[in-house]
């Protein structure tokens, strides 16, 4: 039998048993991981798009990443178009090789981050707090490298485990 390239990437999300996966790249360029990916400055710009409906939220990130005795401190500053701003700070800590927990203050348990095949693939569960109150999101995401040297973070954000948002943030140091 032969697997789709697609199948192949998406395996190891299924087989964690995730509920939706972020769009697969069209094309990567050099390998990234999590260390490399998020260590030093990077700006970037991002928009969540709904996936059913109208409406899309833009936002820049001002991300500043840091090993610290063998642990990546990842701090990043989202401001989105309405005003609102969101300071968020990750710890990595490895826990196997190509494996890393993430936690941070508004996440629910810890993410699950799995460098495989030149990308990074993250799930998690955090409560954002909106002017509306919290809301829960699940997060699928996938960091990649495109061949023009941008690093791409691509997901899929679901509300009561039903895929709401796409997401796409495009860094660049």
């Amino acid at each position: 039998m032969i697997f789709s390239r697609r199948f192949v990437l998406a395996a190891p999300m299924l087989l964690a048993g995730c509920q939706f996966l972020p769009p697969m790249p069209d094309e990567i360029g050099a390998p990234v991981g999590l260390v490399e990916g998020f260590s030093g400055r990077a700006a970037g710009s991002g928009v969540f798009t709904r996936k059913h409906g109208r409406g899309e939220e833009r936002f820049t990130l001002a991300q500043n990443g840091r090993l610290q005795r063998g642990h990546l401190v990842v701090n990043q500053v989202f401001a989105f178009a309405n005003g609102l701003r969101n300071r968020l700070t990750w710890q990595f800590e490895p826990e196997a090789p190509g494996l890393w927990l993430g936690r941070r203050d508004d996440l629910i348990g810890t993410a699950r981050v799995v460098e495989r095949r030149g990308m990074v693939w993250f799930s998690y569960t955090a409560d954002f707090q909106r002017p509306a109150g919290v809301i829960r999101w699940g997060f699928e995401e996938v960091l990649y490298r495109r061949p023009d040297g941008a690093l791409i973070l691509d997901g899929v954000l679901a509300e009561g485990g039903t895929p709401a948002l796409n997401q796409r943030i495009v860094l660049r140091r």
